[in-house]
């Protein structure tokens, strides 16, 4: 809250000095934004978000880099309000110019392939979903304690659950399992999200007492 509001006040402040339109009023805007959206206030969120977009895209236009993380961080409010089909087409054009300037191999380009997973899971194309965690998972596998490749392989593991594919889900939880002890500790909630959704796969697969150990652990 105190670093949202020292954000507001610096912008108010290059506004009244400047105007509107100053450049450093995308970077404040943005930050502003992301704030708002871990608070959970998304819709106050979208609005600053969105009003960075247009600054950016006024200023610099549509491949700059300060325009493609508006649009991303506009997508993930899009995700969170559960308006799928507008974030998939935000992260679709955030996508290409990061693929262009980045490659394929970069951590962030990876990133933005795991969110269009989710959303092609939300939006129904389960294929397609389990085809960007794929090609996000084999970049960033190579380094197992980040936890951006832990979230990755539990979300492919919920897609596959999803679809009654437990038996391919199962090795992919009992792996973030230990990734995420190891690395954040066993009372982490993020390991607590994980025993969940191990408890609801093995119940599916009929392994009735793990699955109450992990359902009560959580």
């Amino acid at each position: 809250e105190a670093a949202l509001l020292g954000f507001s006040n610096a912008l108010a402040q290059l506004q009244a000095s400047v105007g509107n339109r100053h450049p450093l009023a995308i970077e404040l805007k943005r930050r502003m934004c992301a704030l708002e959206r871990v608070a959970g206030q998304p819709v106050i969120a979208e609005r600053d978000c969105h009003d960075a977009l247009t600054l950016a895209l006024a200023r610099h236009g549509p491949e700059h880099p300060s325009s493609v993380d508006a649009r991303r961080e506009l997508a993930a409010i899009h995700v969170d309000l559960g308006r799928f089909r507008e974030a998939d087409i935000a992260f679709r054009e955030s996508h290409r110019w990061m693929v262009a300037r980045l490659g394929r191999q970069h951590v962030d380009v990876a990133r933005n392939d795991g969110s269009l997973g989710i959303v092609a899971w939300e939006l129904g194309d389960i294929d397609g979903a389990l085809r960007y965690l794929d090609r996000a998972l084999a970049v960033l596998r190579k380094d197992p304690k980040l936890p951006l490749y832990q979230g990755v392989l539990f979300n492919k593991a919920m897609v596959l659950h999803d679809v009654g594919r437990d038996q391919a889900a199962l090795p992919l939880l009992l792996q973030v399992e230990r990734l995420r002890i190891a690395t954040f500790g066993e009372g982490d909630e993020r390991v607590g999200d994980t025993k969940r959704l191990l408890g609801e796969v093995q119940a599916a697969l009929g392994q009735d007492e793990t699955a109450r150990q992990n359902l009560v652990d959580t």
